[in-house]
């Protein structure tokens, strides 16, 4: 439930070091919330730990398609997952044919 509430996207695919730091404060709050929560007595319901598609924004599924057709061509591409800025520099300017 906190990771949905925080989103398991943003979650799972993150990887900037300011953004963790936002992410993992949030997530801190939410679950902190759910443990005062189910220390009170409340019952919290199954149904609401899966996260589903018809909770999310249209807006949030399009950005969400958008990086999973980039990450695919990427690895298509035989690209690696991370690269330093001058190896991205070298890539483009392969790209172009201006070595």
């Amino acid at each position: 439930m906190a990771g949905s509430a925080v989103g398991w996207w943003e979650l799972t695919h993150s990887t900037a070091l300011s953004a963790w730091s936002r992410l993992e404060r949030h997530f801190t709050q939410e679950y902190g919330a759910l443990v005062n929560r189910l220390m009170n007595g409340e019952q919290l319901a199954a149904y609401a730990l899966l996260e589903s598609d018809s909770n999310r924004s249209p807006a949030d599924l399009a950005e969400r398609a958008g990086h999973e057709v980039a990450n695919r061509a990427v690895k298509a591409a035989g690209l690696p997952h991370r690269m330093s800025s001058a190896h991205g520099l070298t890539a483009l300017r392969n790209a172009v044919g201006k070595t």
